[in-house]
């Protein structure tokens, strides 16, 4: 250990590498349902056998829009379940791993998947930023509306993702587009729940 130091090594580097053991991490961040806090417009409804406690762990500094790890302590889990925290709907499961699972996160790129605005459904994509698109001409949307995971997605929890920013269609184009200001466009994400998605 010494030799290494001498070599211009510092004691911080050699304490980072150890820090980066997952085992290291999963020892201190199992998550504890008793000091979980989520706001209770997604606590409301949801089943207590319909969740899982977890506790973001890890997230690339490259890619941090895309993709968060999430330590957990129970492995009841399914590709697709969905994933919350007190500010709203996170992301999916993507990946499933021993005591941890990799979430794609609603900022991410690939995202594409059904919601629900004002009891018209629609469909939420990445088109140069997130977008809401394929709304009937005949809903009546305005900014500031709240756009929620739809029910037809596999859940029956009303879990918001975020709220209609402005109309984006342009001239040309018959259908109505409009931005999302997503309530999780942040980098740090700690406690969260997965919520198991159900057959339909």
């Amino acid at each position: 250990m010494r030799s290494f130091i001498k070599k211009g090594i510092p004691y911080f580097l050699i304490l980072f590498l150890l820090l980066l053991s997952y085992d290291f991490f999963l020892a201190i961040f199992i998550p504890n349902s008793n000091n979980f806090e989520i706001s209770y417009y997604n606590a409301a409804n949801i089943k207590n056998d319909n969740y899982i406690y977890g506790r973001a762990l890890y997230q690339d500094p490259f890619k941090y829009k895309e993709y968060v790890t999430v330590s957990i302590n129970n492995e009841d889990i399914k590709k697709g379940d969905y994933v919350i925290n007190k500010y709203g709907f996170l992301g999916t499961v993507e990946k499933i791993k021993k005591n941890r699972v990799v979430v794609k996160l609603v900022t991410n790129k690939d995202i594409y998947m059904q919601v629900l605005v004002n009891d018209c459904y629609g469909i939420m994509k990445y088109d140069k930023v997130i977008t809401l698109a394929n709304i009937s001409n005949y809903c009546n949307v305005n900014e500031g509306d709240i756009i929620y995971i739809s029910n037809l997605a596999g859940i029956k929890e009303k879990i918001q993702i975020g709220v209609v920013d402005k109309i984006i269609t342009k001239d040309s184009e018959i259908e109505k587009k409009y931005s999302i200001k997503i309530y999780n466009d942040g980098y740090f994400y700690n406690d969260v729940l997965i919520i198991r998605k159900e057959e339909l």
